[in-house]
């Protein structure tokens, strides 16, 4: 009982780093411009009038999952590779 009381505390303890690790609205919002842009140039928010809605979807997912300011900054990594593998072919 001790070693569960043990872990339990010290997920708690990371929980509450990670959550004062959360990414801010501007690194959020730079994210989200990024991958909208990207997803615009290689013809992802296709047709032009669903556009908003796949937009709005992709957000929610994305602010569901309480990115902190490194996830931010893996996912921002994760477009440029994408990006860069999609001008090899």
């Amino acid at each position: 009982l001790e070693k569960i009381k043990k872990e339990l505390n010290n997920y708690n303890k990371r929980k509450l780093r990670d959550m004062s690790d959360a990414a801010t609205k501007s690194e959020l919002s730079s994210f989200f411009n990024h991958l909208e842009k990207e997803l615009k140039k290689g013809g992802f928010l296709y047709p032009p009038e669903k556009s908003p809605t796949m937009i709005k979807n992709l957000r929610s997912i994305f602010l569901r999952s309480s990115m902190n300011a490194q996830e931010v900054r893996t996912m921002r990594g994760v477009i440029n590779a994408l990006k860069r593998a999609g001008k090899l072919n």
